[in-house]
């Protein structure tokens, strides 16, 4: 989380979209795994920004004529297969990257110029990860992180770049954390899971 800005989400645009997405990620994982039983795979590559399945792993002597020959431990569907046609039809789930980008316009390019006449523009974060939900449990506590556009907008004004766009980094209906206040979250999560699993066994 170097260079990130981790916020709680606590009500608002916020709180309904990383609802959203946890509803529509469970909604892409069910399709799959049906996907998956289908053609008899148990593994397979997963498009890390839409959930879909790109490509399977068969275990040997059990592969479908529907798939090509697996390229690096993956097979992907034949063109004209029904197989091609199954995986087309996928709907996956929007990128968390652009859900938060787009809903509290956070710039993920920016451009600069430079008194000496140069210009030019950089990515504020790697591309597809920008930004991205955090959650302990369907039900919660919800957070996210987003890029530390001032950070990196102070930088290049302290090389003497004058920075296109602007960012004001309070977010409503969310509060930002330190990134050790996120990680005593998580530990007091494990913890409190791990001592209701004690009592569990204590009753059985």
């Amino acid at each position: 989380m170097n260079d990130k800005l981790i916020y709680l989400i606590e009500s608002g645009p916020a709180l309904q979209a990383v609802k959203d997405h946890i509803s529509e990620r469970k909604r892409v994982q069910s399709e799959v795994r049906a996907l998956a039983e289908c053609y008899g795979v148990e593994q397979g590559s997963i498009c890390r920004s839409t959930g879909v399945l790109l490509g399977v792993q068969f275990k040997p002597r059990h592969a479908h004529p529907d798939f090509c020959k697996p390229k690096k431990g993956i097979s992907y569907p034949k063109k004209g297969t029904e197989a091609e046609t199954a995986f087309k039809q996928q709907k996956g789930y929007e990128s968390a990257s652009e859900t938060i980008s787009e809903l509290f316009c956070v710039p993920l390019w920016l451009n600069w110029t430079h008194p000496d006449g140069s210009s030019g523009g950089c990515c504020v974060a790697f591309p597809l990860t920008e930004c991205g939900f955090l959650y302990l449990s369907e039900s919660g506590p919800y957070a996210m992180w987003i890029p530390d556009v001032p950070g990196a907008i102070a930088r290049m004004e302290a090389e003497g770049k004058r920075v296109e766009q602007t960012f004001n980094p309070d977010l409503p209906g969310c509060r930002q954390l330190m990134r050790e206040e996120w990680d005593f979250m998580v530990a007091q999560h494990q913890l409190d899971k791990k001592r209701r699993e004690l009592e569990l066994s204590h009753v059985e």
